[in-house]
């Protein structure tokens, strides 16, 4: 972890974006593993993960401020929200974004996609059951 850390100071990420440009790091690290064709040459495709992953890191950050005008993701998600969302609602999602940026970055990623799967399901349309009532 201190060489993939050490990369991406080097490289330029900004403090409070290590922990994530590190964990997404050893993410994909451990799902392309398999790509990896010369063992002895490790450490240079870890370093090479990690400048991309720094360099997607950025783009978001660049996309955030380029579409939504504000670098802070709290921002992004209440921009996301319908126009007519009542304050109640916008107050929700930005005490919901401060307390994601709160969480490691896995457990983040476990409550974005609880939320997401629990918001899809509650949209989905009930279905008529095919079998005719008893």
């Amino acid at each position: 972890m201190q060489f993939v850390g050490h990369i991406a100071r080097a490289a330029g990420a900004p403090a409070a974006d290590l922990e994530d440009i590190v964990h997404d790091t050893f993410i994909t690290v451990f799902a392309t593993i398999d790509s990896l064709q010369n063992p002895a040459a490790f450490r240079g495709w870890l370093a090479s993960v990690t400048l991309r992953q720094l360099a997607r890191h950025r783009r978001w950050r660049s996309w955030l401020t380029l579409f939504v005008g504000r670098r802070d993701e709290a921002s992004a998600w209440v921009s996301l929200l319908d126009s007519s969302a009542s304050a109640e609602v916008i107050s929700d999602v930005r005490q919901c974004a401060a307390f994601l940026q709160r969480q490691p970055p896995r457990d983040r990623l476990i409550w974005i996609y609880i939320a997401g799967n629990s918001s899809a399901s509650a949209r989905q349309p009930k279905r008529p059951s095919s079998r005719s009532p008893p």
